[in-house]
């Protein structure tokens, strides 16, 4: 009886303990507003400090990342917004504070509201805090965009916005929405703001987003075709395949400008004349609108510009605005300064570049005196023969040039003006122009001169020049005007008799003939001279130049310098530049006060003569580029006793320096250690043992970047871009390095080293300096840090660590002693691949007391691991938990370890610790695990939870996880098996904003089974998912997902190789008559690719009303072949029945641009059931594999008004059975007179592998349009019979000889080409004459030829037919076996013949018969052939049998071989003595070596047969 008393008790005691439990913690919260009061106000005071703390740093950050162009993530401000509000509370609270306790009262009504509101805060406080430590990286900004499409950038405060512009800039903006309107222009004088106008414009639209791409070039007085196309290209990311070439440019400019659906705006500013866009690669259509700035309204008018907007002065009030905000506050009070500044207003004429730069000259001048004489300058006359524009500005420019600071300024902004309109000025360029003319006063050194020139700049970018980057500046066409009328003023330059500079030299101003000199006291000589016509130097050009001091000359033709050079014995500087013609330099050994000798891209020196050692004063010698540099004759470095910087870039025949026993014939590098005043090194040493001994440059140098070793075995994870002390060196293993290396690795910045066996290599020394170390093949290294020994800082400034292939590496740091916590504290980059001993990164011993190990790596921010074997983990919880290495951690990637179980190494005796403790990697965003065949979980350890806050991207590939990420159970069993997924119990992991998800399964054999189970809030961020090689898996997505808001950001749904699938949506029979009126959304979705699913008959199975994709640009079918649709129209009991599923029938696309089917037969044999409307706006199709399909379109898809108006790219491939392309209907044929076949946009055609194809359309009247067409590539068609538009009737029967259709294009006027200009035809078995009954015409702007595999061809094509590709670029024949010659000789009785006049690059390859390219004995001219490459032409010994003019042939190849010269009959003439020799040398055993040079060719050839008739004898 007791004891059941005591139960009733318990059973009532139980709940009523629940329920105190329940109620205990709001009870103790509600009493701890009032009973800590005092403890609660100094914890918020703590937490307003700690959170003031954080955002500091924060801000510091983000200060660092603006002002190296970084785009900060957008969650940072919304913090910072969020702190702002609560600190602005708390300012509140803390007055609230002060009122209640001056109140002396105890009102326990106040006490607990302010209490609660204190500690409410003071929570709030500690979330942002924390927030801030952890969910913003350390790089809390990322690269900014290519210039096309970045996000607008702010124009700053100094841009002002007037409304007599802000009305210009609303009709431009309205005319840009304006459809029927494409080319817009801004007119105006110079410097009324066009260029401002524009730039406000882009940032408009840019902040609208009326245009995906945005784009602007300038223009200038001078076009520079080649450099606009190359602008404009950068900024939208396009890479140009060729690089000298405006049409060729021109193609892929206009491919990517007009691919896909993307708006362009292309701006180009400041336009001269008349600009043709399209030979620019520009389009006035398809998208892409043009907005056009000029000075003169008639240009724009005469470009077809259909909305013309002009730019005037500004107004008075303007005006005055504008000056107000540069001149300061001085003339803001009604006085005499005012009415003074009233005044110069209006002498600036309303032009904002003359009020800016006279605002800033006057700013905070607060003596009248200033602006009376201000004043009096504005109003002085101007030069004579100025124009308009300059009139109005020279007055208020003039006198902000007087008043600049100093001479210095004065004389920098002077120099300026030398260069070209709209130039990019390089700093450098100024250092040297302005170190040779002694500009600056007291500064003695070329560093110096460099530091000095930056000053400077800084302080002339405020009012006269335009910052272009750290190293570049720009000068406003206006602004460089009035600096050439002063300069003329004060005679430096345009002065008849006595000019003290002249640049630039040109045609306009001094002929194509100059001889002696009449400007007896120039300084200063520049001469670029770029133009395709010759310029005629004479002996007697520098005749009474004594007074030069600096020579510049660009001009690719110069073959040598003037004989009077040596006349010029005042020249401190001498630049060559592009001087490729240029042979010899040995008259420059004369000018013996020579400080600075420049040679860049001379490619015809091929050696420093030894008259060179005349110069002994030298400070400056660069050497760069110069390709065909051999020789640097001994003693000339060395006698350079003042030289400061020596740049030496490709030559690398350096001699060894010890070597004394035979006389040198090269520098060595023993002269270096002569050069006690050197400060900045750059060379490269081919041979190691030249470096290897103990002489060589002085370690003190303040840059270096010396390379040893094969720099083409050289491959950087790293470029050493930015850094000032550069070594790399490939060194073979059994060279010990020499001692000056030693020395050199002591103060070593970047370091690159592979190959090495030398282990009295220091890196100890080093520590101090490095910032950047890449080890290769070091097999010597087996720890890179050992600390048992001492105590000391290891590599406390490296950033970047890269260990490969070091086969001896057992550990990185052997840290059993102490270590100092600044060591590896900037580390940020770890890179370690192939490491086959590597067993730890550390030795595992650390002990608790080594707290200082652990806070270093704490800037870690990728981590890459590569076929490192070795590895079983990557990291310890133990440091894990109480370091904080991974806080920076943004990238970690782990590849090809056999052996790695797990990332995290966990043990029992630490699940304790952190089963109440979350795993959190705060700022990690890219996490790679691949091919790790043991991995088996991420980590083994109990945690509370594993969070990936800022996780953007998950690659899991070929792992061997049964469930990759998830269990969609909340609860699990006892048996469940942790280690068998990937993060331990799944439903604890934590993902903030997954974006990209890859799960791949590469090994058929493993894992076949396994199939990833993913819960809906994975899919809530989700852009892209790719799923491959899950043989089990049956479906993807589940109903319930799609009725949710889970897949509403998919944008990429990528599915292959997964057998078993056989929809991606599961359908169950039961939810069909709920979903029979549902439509299904998928309202983001952009790519769909379903491949290699042998089961798949559709995406559902289930009955919608619709499934929508309202932005699908793209669907990719391949080998589906049992996929027949999207989603069935079945009625819910046939639901199993495979053939009512129709694959379009249902679905909703309203941007489909491109289509990919491949290898699916159950869509081929349906195709003609597709609806019409499916290719209205279709950009891209590819059809392949389709076995049964006949044709591919009907005629009303192809006329006018059809659904194909907007394909631009067409493939078909491998249908075996399609005979045409266009279904031919006999009946509609005979009821019209013409059947026009219209593809307006097409720009490439593919035809591949069609067996049957016999023409395009086999209609007799069809005529076929391809007016934008530019790529035709036809590929093993056979039976196409040399016709793309047939005019037979019948598909069948031989051909015969006087049948229209056994040519290419039978009769020229039934197919029209507007544009075409690359053709590739191949694999043809008897193909005689491709182009007999082509049209002449057809070739007139073919830039680009391809043939191959023309088997009966004997010739590519008649002259009269060459002589018309005057727009041909490239020319590429391969394995035709019966081609004798390229091009059919016809009569004719010239001397000379020039072809092809614009052809760059020859190739031909495998001609077996090939005898010359042809057989004329006259002159034969390819003007602008650069590039021939010949190989596997064995009978050809004559490219021609007459001369052959080629002035541009640069690179020469034959079987593989380089050939210098410009000389092809030579170099093949060379090649069959070398064959002849080589047969020689079998019979006598002679060694051949690398030979070039015919003469000593033959003269072995003769020593070769000598030899074989003494033998004989």
């Amino acid at each position: 009886m007791a004891l059941e008393i005591l139960g009733l008790v318990g059973g009532f005691l139980g709940p009523a303990l629940e329920l105190g439990k329940c109620f205990a913690k709001p009870i103790k919260r509600q009493f701890n507003y009032l009973c800590c009061f005092k403890s609660n106000i100094l914890n918020l005071r703590d937490e307003a400090k700690r959170l003031e703390d954080t955002r500091s740093g924060l801000q510091m950050k983000v200060d660092a990342e603006e002002n190296n162009a970084q785009v900060v993530v957008p969650g940072v401000k919304t913090w910072f917004n969020k702190v702002d509000g609560i600190q602005a509370k708390n300012t509140e609270i803390e007055a609230e504070i002060t009122t209640f306790r001056q109140s002396g009262c105890f009102a326990v009504k106040s006490r607990f509201s302010l209490g609660k509101k204190v500690k409410k805060t003071a929570e709030a406080m500690k979330g942002l805090r924390e927030e801030g430590d952890s969910k913003f990286p350390i790089n809390i900004a990322q690269a900014a965009p290519p210039a096309a499409v970045a996000a607008p950038i702010p124009l700053g405060s100094n841009i002002f916005e007037f409304n007599s512009r802000k009305r210009i800039e609303k009709e431009i903006i309205v005319s840009l929405k304006d459809e029927n309107v494409n080319k817009l222009g801004i007119c105006g004088m110079g410097g009324v703001g066009k260029t401002t106008m524009a730039n406000r414009i882009m940032h408009r639209v840019r902040g609208e987003h009326l245009f995906e791409e945005i784009v602007m070039a300038v223009v200038s007085q001078k076009p520079d075709r080649l450099g606009i196309q190359g602008v404009i290209a950068k900024q939208l990311g396009l890479e140009l395949r060729d690089k000298e070439s405006v049409p060729c440019r021109a193609l892929d400019l206009r491919a990517r400008l007009t691919a896909g659906t993307k708006r362009s705006l292309i701006v180009l500013d400041d336009v001269w004349d008349v600009l043709n866009l399209e030979e620019l690669g520009i389009p006035c259509d398809s998208g892409c609108k043009i907005l056009l700035t000029s000075r003169d309204r008639d240009i724009l008018k005469r470009m077809d510009v259909e909305k013309v907007s002009a730019v005037r002065v500004l107004s008075k009030t303007e005006a005055w605005d504008l000056f107000k905000s540069k001149a300061g506050s001085c003339i803001e009070q009604e006085n005499v300064i005012n009415a003074a500044a009233q005044q110069v207003v209006n002498e600036c004429k309303g032009l904002p570049i003359a009020l800016v730069t006279v605002g800033v000259a006057l700013k905070d001048a607060v003596d009248i005196r200033c602006w009376n004489h201000a004043l009096d300058q504005l109003k002085s006359a101007n030069p004579n023969h100025m124009s308009e524009v300059i009139e109005y500005v020279y007055n208020p420019l003039r006198f902000s040039y007087e008043s600049l600071k100093s001479v210095d300024e004065k004389s920098l902004f002077l120099l300026c003006c030398l260069f070209p309109e709209d130039y990019y000025i390089d700093l450098e360029d100024l250092a040297i122009y302005a170190m040779g003319l002694r500009m600056f006063r007291n500064v003695g050194s070329l560093e110096r001169a460099r530091e000095t020139v930056f000053f400077l700049v800084e302080r002339l970018k405020s009012c006269f020049l335009e910052g272009y980057s750290e190293n570049y500046v720009k000068m406003h066409d206006v602004v460089r005007d009035v600096a050439r009328f002063i300069a003329s003023d004060e005679r430096l330059i345009n002065c008849d008799d006595d000019c003290t500079w002249i640049a630039p030299y040109t045609e306009q101003r001094f002929g194509l003939h100059i001889g002696s000199a009449v400007y007896p006291n120039r300084h200063l000589l520049l001469i670029n001279w770029v133009i395709d016509k010759e310029l005629e130097i004479g002996d007697d050009f520098f005749e009474g130049m004594g007074e030069l001091n600096v020579f510049s000359i660009r001009y690719p033709s110069l073959r040598r310098l003037p004989k009077t050079t040596k006349l010029m014995k005042n020249l401190k500087t001498l630049i060559l530049d592009s001087c490729e013609s240029l042979e010899s330099i040995s008259v420059v050994g004369e000018l013996v006060n020579l400080e600075i000798l420049i040679c860049r891209e001379c490619e015809s020196i091929e050696c420093l003569p030894i008259e060179m050692a005349g110069i002994s004063r030298l400070r400056l010698l660069e050497l760069s580029d110069c390709r065909n540099l051999k020789t640097i004759a001994p003693g000339i470095i060395s006698n350079q006793k003042g030289l400061e910087e020596l740049i030496v870039e490709v030559f690398d025949d350096w001699e060894a320096a010890d070597e004394e026993s035979r006389e040198r014939k090269n520098a060595s590098v023993s002269e270096l250690e002569q050069l006690s005043r050197l400060s900045r090194l750059k060379i490269k040493i081919k041979d190691c043992r030249v470096a290897a001994g103990h002489k060589g440059p002085s370690p003190n140098m303040v840059k270096y970047d010396i390379t040893i070793g094969d720099e083409n075995m050289m491959y950087r994870f790293y470029s050493e871009k930015g850094f000032e002390k550069v070594l790399k060196l490939k060194w073979p293993g059994n060279i010990s390095l020499g001692k000056w290396i030693h020395e050199c690795v002591r103060s070593v910045e970047y370091m690159w080293l592979a190959g090495s066996d030398d282990s009295s290599l220091d890196f100890g020394a080093a520590h101090n300096n490095m910032r950047s170390l890449t080890l290769k093949e070091c097999s010597a290294v087996k720890k890179l840090v050992n600390m048992r020994s001492s105590s000391a800082t290891v590599f406390p400034v490296l950033e970047r660590l890269c260990l490969e292939g070091l086969s001896e590496l057992e550990v990185i740091c052997d840290i059993d002693g102490p270590m100092q916590s600044n060591s590896f504290q900037n580390l940020k980059e770890l890179q370690l691949i192939r490491l086959p001993a590597l067993k730890h990164l550390w030795n595992s011993g650390i002990s608790p007391n080594q707290q200082n190990v652990l806070s270093s790596f704490n800037k870690l921010s990728t981590i890459y691991i590569s076929e490192c074997h070795g590895l079983q983990s990557l990291f310890s919880l133990s440091v894990m938990a109480r370091g904080s290495w991974f806080v920076q951690l943004e990238s970690l990637k782990i590849w090809k370890c056999d052996m790695m179980e797990q990332v995290l190494l966990w043990n029992e005796e630490e699940n304790q610790t952190n089963i109440h403790i979350p795993l959190v990697f705060p700022k990690l965003k890219k996490l790679e695990l691949c091919i790790l065949p043991r991995l088996t979980s991420f980590s083994k350890g109990i945690f509370q939870s594993v969070e990936f806050p800022l996780l953007k991207k998950m690659e899991v590939v070929d792992c061997p996880l049964q469930s990759f990420v998830f269990t969609t159970c909340s609860t699990r069993s006892p048996d469940d098996d942790d280690s068998r997924h990937l993060f331990g119990e799944l439903d604890k992991v934590k993902f903030g904003s997954l974006k990209v998800v890859q799960l791949e399964l590469l090994d058929e054999g493993r894992n076949s089974n396994c199939c990833p189970q993913i819960p809906i809030h994975f899919f809530d961020e989700l852009r892209e998912l790719k799923l491959s090689g899950f043989k089990s898996l049956k479906s993807l997505f589940s109903l319930s997902m799609t009725e949710s808001s889970c897949l509403l950001q998919l944008e990429e749904l990528d599915i292959e190789k997964c057998d078993m699938m056989e929809q991606v949506l599961q359908w169950n029979g039961e939810e069909n008559q709920r979903n029979n009126g549902i439509t299904l959304q998928f309202p983001k979705l952009k790519l769909l690719k379903l491949s290699h699913m042998p089961t798949l008959t559709s995406f559902s199975k289930g009955l919608f009303q619709s499934i929508e994709f309202p932005l699908l640009e793209k669907i990719e079918v391949q080998n589906c072949p049992l996929l027949k649709g999207l989603v069935s129209s079945a009625s819910s009991d046939d639901h199993d029945d495979v053939s009512n599923i129709q694959f379009f029938s249902k679905v909703k696309f309203d941007r489909l641009t491109k289509l990919v089917v491949d290898e699916s037969v159950e869509m081929g044999k349906n195709w003609h059931q597709f609806p019409i409307d499916l290719f209205t706006g279709l950009c891209e199709l590819r059809v392949s594999g389709f076995k049964e399909m006949k044709s591919l379109f009907s005629l009303p898809m192809t006329q006018s008004g059809g659904c194909l108006l907007q394909l631009e790219k067409l493939e078909i491939s491998d249908c075996e059975n399609l005979e045409q392309i266009i279904l031919w209907d006999k009946e509609e044929e005979n009821q019209r007179n013409i059947l026009i076949l219209s593809f307006p946009k097409l720009n490439l055609l593919i035809l591949e592998s069609l067996p049957r194809l016999t023409s395009f359309c086999k209609g007799i009247e069809s005529i076929v349009e391809f007016l934008l067409l530019e790529k035709l590539k036809i590929h093993n068609c056979p039976v196409l019979l040399e016709s793309c538009v047939s005019t037979s009737t019948s598909p069948t029967g031989p051909p015969h000889d006087n049948d229209d259709s056994m040519h290419l294009f039978c009769k020229p006027n039934k197919v029209e080409f507007g544009n075409l200009k690359a053709l590739n035809i191949s694999n043809y078995d008897s193909m005689r004459n491709w182009c007999g009954r082509i049209s002449i015409d057809f070739f007139a702007i073919l830039c680009e030829l391809h043939v191959s595999r023309l088997k009966g061809m004997k010739s590519l094509f008649p002259s009269s037919i060459a002589r018309n590709l005057r727009n041909l670029v490239k020319l590429d024949i391969r394995d035709c076996e019966e081609m004798v010659k390229v091009i059919e000789d016809e009569e004719d009785d010239a001397l000379q013949i020039s072809l092809f006049p614009n052809l760059e690059r020859v190739g031909l390859w495998n001609l077996k018969k090939l005898k010359s390219f042809c057989e004329w004995r006259c002159t034969l001219q390819l003007p602008k052939l650069a590039y021939l490459n010949i190989g596997g032409c064995d009978v050809m010994d004559e490219f021609t049998l007459g001369a052959l003019n080629t002035p541009n042939l640069k690179i020469i190849y034959i079987d593989g071989e380089y050939y210098s010269g410009n000389e092809v009959n030579k170099a093949l003439q060379q090649r069959r003595l070398k064959r002849e020799i080589a047969t020689q040398l079998q019979t006598n055993s002679l060694i051949l070596t690398h030979v070039h040079d015919q003469k000593q060719l033959e003269t072995q050839l003769e020593e070769s047969s000598s030899a074989e008739a003494d033998s004989t004898n």
